[in-house]
């Protein structure tokens, strides 16, 4: 059962970005597809795609009143844990949203581990494994045990309405060990408190003046580097030779859907690919492109058939809007065709996420689904993947394909 990653703008091969893909892959195959076998590919055309030059040369830096004690203690203010209390109460929210509340847990979690893999470890692979990965499993397993996340099934659960957030931290430890699943009880509390501690950084706060000073240099290469990965996407997308599009971007992403359909698999198993960011509006392009899918059948031996297509916090339905797709622009009745060969196109938005739109209003047989990442919209773009419940959901909806 093989599944192709094509990621978005601004993603280059980092330890940081090593630890997340780790970390990812073996979401996917934990909660998704739950098999430790399963072949995943993850191609780079980030590398092929906008340079810039270490200095930023063009960079503003902060003038005048300079950040006062914003470093490693945490957001300005002095801002701790206790805070999220007036900010984001879990308890609250758990008991009528208990996937959220358990989510966010999660979520900081996994976020707080490729740091820690990146930075501290140095090792990439210790994202994927340790005590944020046994969370982000136990939360699975204790959703599903609960029912939540079913159509007729309960949204919140009672014992973890606490008062505050350390009553609602002792409440999901308890709750984490009678659920069972790949959990230890020992330990696994501290693990939930140190991501609620965590979550300080990650909702509620990212948008303060102090903090856009204070991370503006790296918030400004990264915004750079979409807007730049873009440009040069669009302004090479026709330029023949080893300079333009197909054969910088294409080609590492072809031979990845040629790995990913060659790989061995048993019947019925499905061909899943992703696209998030930039990596679905590429996809569409290049589904659709006579020279590229010619090339896919003939190192396949076959013509491309791809079961479930996902794209994630992506812009086809904008990029169709403005005519930048073969087909043209759509028009009242009349919508761009599904990629030949694509059976199932799902496409998942968050309405905190400014750079993901819907689908269906412009291509034939897209189902867009909206999802909330709460988080803040610094970071909405690349959330979907650290949250327990959006993997969760995509395993549902592939089970729905399957009895389809």
């Amino acid at each position: 059962m093989p599944l192709v990653f094509v990621h978005g703008v601004a993603t280059r091969p980092s330890a940081q970005h090593a630890a997340m893909v780790k970390q990812r892959d073996a979401l996917f195959r934990s909660l998704v597809f739950k098999r430790d076998d399963l072949t995943i590919v993850n191609p780079d055309w980030g590398s092929f795609a906008a340079k810039f030059g270490d200095d930023l040369p063009w960079l503003p830096a902060p003038r005048g009143n300079e950040i006062f004690d914003v470093g490693d203690g945490g957001p300005p203010g002095g801002l701790g844990p206790e805070a999220l209390d007036g900010r984001l109460a879990l308890g609250t929210i758990a008991g009528t949203d208990a996937e959220q509340a358990i989510d966010l847990v999660a979520m900081a979690a996994l976020d707080a581990a490729i740091r820690d893999a990146a930075l501290q470890f140095n090792d990439p692979d210790a994202a994927a494994t340790g005590d944020a990965m046994r969370l982000a499993q136990a939360s699975a397993a204790l959703l599903e045990a609960k029912g939540i996340g079913r159509k007729d099934g309960p949204t919140g659960i009672g014992t973890l309405a606490a008062a505050d957030n350390g009553a609602f931290a002792d409440a999901l430890d308890v709750e984490l060990a009678r659920a069972g699943g790949p959990v230890e009880a020992y330990g696994i509390g501290d693990t939930v408190r140190g991501a609620i501690g965590h979550l300080v950084g990650l909702v509620g706060n990212g948008v303060s003046d102090l903090v856009l000073k204070a991370t503006r240099r790296d918030l400004s290469r990264a915004v750079s580097l979409f807007l730049g990965d873009i440009l040069v996407y669009l302004r090479e997308r026709d330029t023949p030779g080893d300079q333009g599009t197909r054969a910088r971007i294409f080609a590492p992403i072809q031979a990845a859907l040629v790995a990913g359909a060659t790989a061995p698999r048993a019947a019925g198993e499905p061909f899943v690919v992703v696209g998030h960011s930039l990596g679905g509006v590429i996809l569409y392009d290049l589904l659709t492109d006579d020279a590229a899918r010619a090339e896919l059948a003939e190192a396949i031996g076959a013509p491309i058939r791809i079961d479930a297509l996902f794209t994630v916090g992506s812009q086809p339905g904008f990029f169709a809007d403005l005519g930048l797709y073969p087909g043209g622009r759509p028009s009242d009745g009349v919508k761009l065709p599904m990629p030949e060969g694509v059976r199932h196109w799902m496409n998942v938005f968050d309405y905190t996420d400014v750079f993901s739109f819907q689908c269906g209003q412009a291509f034939e047989g897209v189902r867009d689904f909206g999802y909330d990442t709460v988080t803040d919209l610094l970071r909405a773009h690349g959330a979907y993947f650290l949250r327990p419940s959006f993997y969760g959901r995509m395993r549902a909806r592939l089970a729905e394909l399957d009895r389809a």
